[in-house]
């Protein structure tokens, strides 16, 4: 068998194969080059490139730390370095990487950005920012700094700013997905939900978003009358989207047609009972062959289809309903004489993007347990349950059980007089259901519950809880507790000790709260 010919400049043709994505036969030829000059920082740093390319990052970052030392003038390893050390979730080695670049390289704009992603990664998310701007007074141009600056802008509450840098992001680049995506999320925030609604549609073309596109073949309503046809209508992200957005189907009921419904197996049972829903809707769960329809909508495009904002058109609360008899059964199962009670969800799913700043260790929650004339339940899926260190919550009642089926949460909820919830799907079942439930919201809170304001129009029996600006949960969670006490003996009061603003649907007030 006759041998490969060898190129005459191996490193030259191994770049070469790196860069067509031949990785194998590459790193043949760097190693054969390494072999013959094994000093030779720039072929070191190249094969470390090659390495994080093949997804290998402790070799590369090996790989790149011996590219530094052999050529210790040369910036350009230290910040691949960081990068990759950045890749492996360590923003503390990384930043400093790239913060000995700048003392040699105080120009150089990409290093700025991407300490500000080093940054932004540990937390520090006011540093971060400081040096994406700096990146954008030497590099104005470069799309991702705007971007990750709109992102982080965002997320410490500046909301007009980020909208600016998003602005700038598609101006230079106007087919960033995300942009488009995280720049409808903020407009909705401040208000702005038409535009929000339409540049919503782009989170389809955001990679790795949490729903994958609908495998329907039919065309994408297009908000057209539906005579004659059929629609499907399908659920997407998380149960509680699903529960906040079926409320428009009856109103695509009324442009005419049928109605094919797609929605996990565990709301089931309760969108059957939803207010409005045509008899001759056919309710299936993902997996199920789909009968023949003419187009398909995913629930959460219905309000830019229907021109809809969370108040227009007013749709009546409650919407979904308990089963009486079963509330019933479970009223009497508590049995609690002369006290109220309050139904508790501290956490959400797990997969969630935001989980880890929207759920709360339950620990937190303990001197709530400690109010008396109040029984507590937890309404609590999953294992995310209640501490069996904390003999607080030996009192405490688990109302699900483990039940994955929502019908049963919503007789869970329907059976307490208060519910106190995370911005899980929880807090939307409640809200649909017109129970009393206090919402408790990281900051900055998600686009649907505004900027500011302790009332939503989306669910009128719902009272908004906010975390201040980087305070954490402790004070909220104190805050929550004097409100606790205060309706524990005048029920009929809100959470500030002024009445009448919890009850049913109909005491609600009419007005619009700010940050809509």
């Amino acid at each position: 068998m006759t041998a490969p010919v060898e190129p005459a400049d191996p490193l030259a043709e191994a770049v070469r194969l790196h860069n067509a994505g031949c990785f194998a036969e590459a790193e043949r030829l760097y190693r054969a080059h390494l072999g013959q000059n094994p000093a030779d920082g720039e072929a070191v740093r190249l094969f470390g490139l090659l390495a994080r390319d093949l997804g290998d990052l402790p070799m590369a970052e090996r790989l790149l730390r011996l590219a530094h030392a052999l050529t210790p003038q040369n910036a350009e390893p230290l910040d691949i370095l960081g990068a990759i050390l950045l890749e492996q979730n360590r923003p503390d080695e990384a930043s400093d990487c790239f913060e000995q670049v700048l003392r040699r390289e105080p120009q150089r704009a990409i290093t700025w950005y991407h300490l500000g992603n080093a940054r932004k990664r540990a937390g520090a998310r006011h540093e971060a920012i400081r040096h994406y701007r700096h990146a954008l007074s030497l590099a104005p141009d470069h799309p991702e700094t705007h971007y990750n600056l709109a992102n982080t802008l965002r997320e410490t509450g500046q909301s007009r700013p980020a909208l600016d840098h998003y602005r700038a992001t598609l101006r230079l680049c106007p087919d960033h997905a995300a942009a488009h995506y995280n720049r409808s999320v903020v407009l909705m925030l401040t208000g702005a939900w038409h535009e929000g609604w339409r540049e919503y549609e782009w989170r389809w073309r955001v990679p790795g978003f949490t729903t994958p596109a609908h495998a329907s073949t039919a065309p994408l309503w297009d908000g057209a009358p539906l005579a004659g046809k059929t629609i499907l209508l399908h659920a997407e992200q998380g149960l509680g989207d699903t529960v906040q957005f079926i409320r428009y189907l009856p109103r695509v009921a009324a442009l005419g047609g049928a109605i094919l419904l797609e929605v996990p197996s565990t709301l089931l049972r309760l969108v059957r009972s939803l207010d409005g829903m045509p008899l001759a809707c056919r309710i299936l769960t993902p997996g199920e062959p789909l009968p023949a329809h003419d187009c398909h909508a995913p629930l959460m495009s219905l309000p830019r289809l229907l021109n809809a904002t969370p108040d227009r058109p007013k749709i009546p609360v409650p919407y979904l309903h308990a089963d009486p008899s079963a509330v019933q059964r479970l009223r009497r199962r508590l049995d609690f004489e002369g006290g109220r009670t309050v139904g508790l969800c501290w956490a959400g799913n797990p997969d969630n993007p935001n989980d880890s700043l929207r759920s709360l260790p339950v620990a937190l929650l303990a001197p709530l347990l400690e109010i008396p004339g109040i029984r507590f339940c937890a309404l609590q899926h999953g294992n995310r349950m209640m501490d069996p260190t904390l003999p607080e919550w030996r009192s405490v009642v688990d109302l699900l059980s483990g039940s994955p089926d929502f019908a049963a949460t919503a007789e869970a909820v329907a059976a307490l007089d208060l519910i106190l919830s995370v911005d899980t799907a929880i807090a939307h079942v409640a809200g649909a259901l017109g129970k009393p439930v206090w919402l408790l919201l990281p900051f900055p809170a998600e686009w649907r519950w505004g900027e500011s304001g302790h009332q939503t129009p989306w669910y009128p029996t719902m009272r908004l809880f906010r975390q201040s600006q980087s305070a954490g949960w402790q004070p909220l969670i104190a805050r929550v507790s004097t409100a606790l006490i205060a309706w524990s003996r005048h029920p009929e009061a809100n959470p500030d000790g002024e009445p009448g603003a919890i009850g049913t649907p109909d005491e609600a007030p009419e007005a619009t709260p700010p940050g809509f």
